[in-house]
């Protein structure tokens, strides 16, 4: 069924190919009521990966001394957008897109709308957008939609992005557990023209098909231009969120969660060539709710995170206009929870889509951390242009070095355990190390053309100490390693 599902979808964007000679737009004529313009775009996005024992043995929680073998495999994400453009300052838009293998080296999911271990292509986005709403500033849309908020353009949500998060009670582990949002936005101002805009959003994460999970999410998000240069921004966000029908697995634990995040952040140039930014999230309410004998009382959520970080453009410095070179450094601190049934929880719960790391951090193949860990990140790169076909035009080419730190918050010890440390059990009685391990990351992309590029990543991570000292995992010598070659088209 999953090949059945990739071949249909191959095969209706083929036909779409053959049928319009123009992918950028499809002019239909008609009745009135009928689409003035569909604009037809997509992405074919092919990833071929290598893990090794140390990277799956992990994953999979492998006991010492047994060890699950590496794996290789390509995880094909298939994306077909429809701009739909009715006119009357109406218009819609339809995403159809597969789902992808888990960071599980058996490559199974768990169960969505759409069953377990399935990849058949589903509506991820479908929603009805109306601009200028009474008044020129006002928009909404409604619908399924992504709700993504980010600081610095170009990078991962450190809080909110939910299409490429999951639910307040899915497993760390569970990543094919992706939430959907499906509700109502209201959009207001003009960042361009009055230097700000805010939105105000309400809706249910997975709510929109076979499987209900009722988790709802109320807030607003404000972006706030500075006077002071064209890039400076500010941005607050407050989000109330509810999810009461997941299993808490510390125990006699029910999970309520009825949790209230208010966040603020600075993205800032110094100067033309010096960024700096910042951003902090304070986290309270319920968190679930704990027996105590006689009856249940509420487990209270009291959890912070925050980043802050500089970035220097070293064209000028070191005379390399051509090289485009680039230095950075940045702090980041999440709170974690001791894991004592009977107390507070403080393990911070947010719907982050950090990719900075090839294995610490991200969330479809690597370990996936989102929650107690203090990292230290160093980055440079280069940005030139080669040229690959010998025609003279050159082709873009980036080189990215990351070296990561990463320790945890508050160190945790369990009876059993998943590799991102969120879900835990009974304390063990020994003191463990809590490094979670050094990473390097070298990752390079050519962009061949305009819509073709290609990207090889490596990652390699050592010192897991804590890891290796929980429950004897079979983690080799406390490293792993990942390799990864992206190829992607856009049409």
């Amino acid at each position: 069924m999953k090949k059945v599902g990739l071949c249909l979808l191959v095969a209706m964007l083929v036909i779409t190919l053959i049928g319009t000679t123009n992918a950028q737009g499809v002019k239909l004529g008609g009745k009135a009521d009928s689409a003035k313009e569909i604009t037809i775009s997509g992405e074919i996005d092919l990833n071929t990966v290598y893990r090794d024992s140390g990277l799956t043995s992990a994953l999979d929680a492998t006991p010492a001394p047994g060890k699950t073998k590496s794996d290789t495999f390509i995880t094909p994400r298939i994306t077909l957008d429809f701009d739909i453009d009715v006119g009357d300052k109406v218009a819609g838009f339809l995403r159809l897109a597969n789902r992808q293998v888990t960071n599980w080296t058996a490559n199974t999911q768990p169960a969505g709308r759409l069953g377990a271990n399935n990849t058949n292509p589903a509506f991820t986005q479908a929603y009805v957008k109306v601009s200028e709403f009474m008044t020129p500033d006002l928009s909404f849309k409604i619908g399924l939609q992504d709700l993504k908020y980010t600081l610095r353009q170009g990078e991962g949500a450190f809080f909110m992005d939910i299409a490429n998060s999951r639910l307040i009670g899915a497993a760390p582990t569970a990543t094919g557990a992706f939430a959907e949002f499906g509700g109502f936005t209201f959009h207001y101002g003009n960042i361009e023209k009055s230097n700000y805009a805010v939105d105000v959003f309400y809706g249910t994460i997975w709510e929109t098909g076979a499987a209900h999970y009722d988790e709802s999410l109320f807030g607003a998000h404000v972006d706030y231009k500075l006077p002071q240069g064209e890039k400076n921004m500010i941005k607050a966000i407050l989000v109330l969120s509810n999810n009461s029908t997941g299993a808490d697995p510390l125990g006699a634990t029910y999970l309520d969660a009825n949790l209230m995040t208010l966040g603020a952040g600075c993205d800032y140039w110094v100067m033309p060539a010096l960024e700096v930014y910042g951003e902090f999230y304070s986290q309270s309410g319920d968190f679930g709710h704990i027996w105590d004998g006689a009856k249940y009382g509420a487990m209270k959520q009291s959890a912070t995170a925050m980043r802050f970080g500089g970035q220097y453009d070293l064209s000028e410095a070191l005379n390399k206009p051509d090289l485009k070179p680039y230095a950075g450094l940045s702090y980041w601190v999440l709170s974690g929870d001791e894991q004592d049934p009977a107390d507070d929880n403080a393990d911070f719960v947010s719907y982050s889509n950090v990719q900075s790391t090839l294995i610490a951090e991200d969330k479809l193949l690597g370990l996936g951390l989102n929650t107690n860990y203090t990292a230290i990140k160093i980055e440079a790169g280069i940005t030139t242009s080669i040229d690959v076909n010998k025609d003279g035009k050159g082709e873009e080419l980036g080189v990215k070095l990351l070296i990561g730190q990463f320790t945890m918050t508050e160190a945790q010890a369990y009876a059993v355990n998943a590799a991102a440390m969120y879900w835990g059990g009974a304390k063990l009685a020994s003191a463990l190390d809590d490094g979670l391990g050094q990473e390097i990351d070298i990752v390079t992309t050519l962009k061949y053309t305009e819509s073709l590029s290609f990207t090889l990543g490596l990652g390699q991570i050592t010192g897991m100490d804590y890891l290796t000292d929980t429950n004897g995992w079979s983690v080799d010598k406390g490293s792993a390693t990942l390799i990864s070659f992206d190829t992607r088209l856009k049409f």
